[in-house]
């Protein structure tokens, strides 16, 4: 049964939306946060956001208490899709200027994962994009993108950068939108520690199945994290795991398996309505009951089936394992 269960702190932040906008839950500061993520039985690690959840100032505090909670950090997180004067794009920005003070910040995210040892970042370019037709210089606007990530990608070889993908938000088109257009750029971004994350939520939003594109990234080598969550499929709803697409996990976590996953699965939820330790802890448990399905397959059989591509005979199969 897979075990490397991680969180993102998000859960714990009050959770608003356009209409509530002071949040359905109190917003807990990072100590609190990380004690609440410490009591959830299975969690092993958290992701933090540079510089809101850690940063130079704090980051003495932060590695004591992640040590009294027995927790790891699974990444930093740079936050690069939240600032007004960024609107333009971050990455992609056609100023120098504004687009030297994201790569700082990108860089110093990436000091912060070797002192603790992590030494990866996630990169999230969600205001590298457009929202209408007619609006940007398409081939200028990847271009630099594309060097922005050489840039920060050559500061530290020794740092792995996960881009994460999404079909949209805040833009209306994100540049690296689904699991094809990302490969395309980790090929002309041409760097070892250039490679991406997965997110089950967002795979769906872009209509694509998560189980082929984890595929596709673990047979070039390139899938460094995953994002659990779940969704309706019309928007990044970040609903509890294993809540909606249950064959699609199942699925997910077989070829997970097969192609040797060995990184993070973290969940990436808004619990806007929900307690955030219990919708964290329920996402666990939906999970270890599909991996356990995921482990009693038997896997020549299901690969002999698969190769007949009879989904009566596979459903059949499969129904016979949950039930």
């Amino acid at each position: 049964m897979y075990k490397k269960w991680s969180t993102n702190l998000i859960p714990f932040g009050g959770n608003m939306d356009r209409f509530v906008v002071g949040g359905y839950q109190e917003s807990l500061p990072i100590n609190k946060r990380l004690e609440s993520a410490a009591q959830i039985e299975g969690l092993k690690a958290v992701e933090l956001h540079y510089p809101g959840m850690i940063n130079k100032e704090n980051l003495g505090e932060i590695r004591r208490l992640l040590a009294s909670l027995n927790l790891e950090c699974s990444l930093i997180s740079p936050s690069i899709s939240g600032e007004a004067n960024w609107a333009k794009g971050a990455l992609s920005n056609l100023d120098r200027n504004t687009r030297e003070e994201v790569i700082k910040r990108i860089k110093n995210a990436m000091d912060l994962s070797v002192i603790l040892r992590v030494y990866k970042i996630n990169l999230w370019p969600g205001l590298d994009g457009y929202d209408y037709p007619l609006q940007i210089n398409y081939l200028k606007k990847w271009e630099t993108l594309i060097e922005a990530i050489k840039e920060c990608a050559d500061y530290n070889p020794s740092v792995k950068i996960s881009i994460e993908y999404k079909f949209k938000e805040p833009r209306n088109r994100c540049f690296i939108s689904d699991v094809g257009k990302l490969l395309y750029f980790i090929e002309k971004i041409d760097r070892n520690n250039a490679g991406g994350t997965l997110d089950f939520g967002h795979s769906i939003m872009a209509l694509e199945n998560p189980a082929e594109a984890a595929t596709l990234l673990l047979k070039e080598g390139k899938l460094f994290h995953v994002h659990l969550n779940d969704t309706w499929g019309d928007w990044d709803w970040d609903m509890m795991a294993g809540s909606v697409h249950i064959y699609e996990y199942i699925e997910f976590f077989f070829w997970l398996k097969e192609l040797n996953y060995q990184g993070w699965c973290s969940f990436d939820l808004y619990p806007s309505r929900e307690n955030p330790q219990r919708a964290i802890s329920v996402s666990i448990k939906n999970l270890e009951k599909l991996t356990e399905v995921t482990d009693k397959i038997e896997r020549t059989k299901f690969l002999e089936l698969l190769g007949r591509e009879n989904a009566t005979e596979l459903l059949d199969f499969i129904r016979g394992e949950i039930f």
